[in-house]
């Protein structure tokens, strides 16, 4: 979407290359522009620039796989994130995992106090075990917010993307900063 089209004969070869291969786009989920150039101005560039190109074989063991545009970045490019869903992929068991954005909660450290306190004979293993469970189902809760957080910047961006107007790359710029605030927490 603007700027100069691309020489068709650089195109026609592409698409000779990969049919030849006997390879196949993958769908791409989401946006459908993976960079941009001049936001809100009269030169603004959008371009796919980015694919995932597959063989009728991967497809077949990967029949379940997504590609999909995470749409915003902190630069002009947006990544790519293919997810390669073998199609007998079983659900794994819950394990538990400390987030470092707990670490900016000041309840986190009141958590581990607590129930580090709790019986002090215990040696380190036994203690950090008290630990587990009151931080699971607080951690939850915490990332469970990030996760909302982070959903309402990004329905914002795509309400606003497209705006030229100067309302709406104020509501888009406002959105974008709270989203990478929010993720750097």
């Amino acid at each position: 979407m603007g700027g100069a089209r691309y020489p068709s004969w650089l195109i026609l070869g592409f698409q000779q290359m990969v049919h030849e291969c006997g390879l196949m786009n993958l769908e791409l989920r989401g946006q459908q522009f993976s960079w941009e150039k001049g936001r809100g101005t009269d030169q603004w560039i959008k371009v796919r620039i980015d694919r995932a190109l597959v063989s009728h074989n991967w497809i077949d063991m990967f029949s379940l796989a997504r590609l999909t545009n995470l749409d915003f970045s902190s630069s002009d490019h947006s990544p790519i994130f293919l997810e390669p869903i073998y199609r007998s992929q079983q659900r794994k068991k819950y394990s538990f995992r400390f987030e470092n954005a707990w670490l900016s909660e000041p309840l986190c450290y009141q958590l581990v106090q607590d129930n580090w306190e709790k019986r002090g004979q215990l040696d380190f293993g036994g203690k950090l075990q008290l630990c587990i469970a009151p931080l699971s189902h607080w951690g939850r809760e915490v990332t469970g917010r990030f996760k909302d957080r982070l959903k309402a910047c990004k329905v914002v961006l795509q309400k606003f993307k497209n705006r030229t107007d100067k309302e709406g790359l104020s509501h888009y710029t406002e959105a974008y900063q709270q989203l990478f605030q929010t993720l750097h927490q």
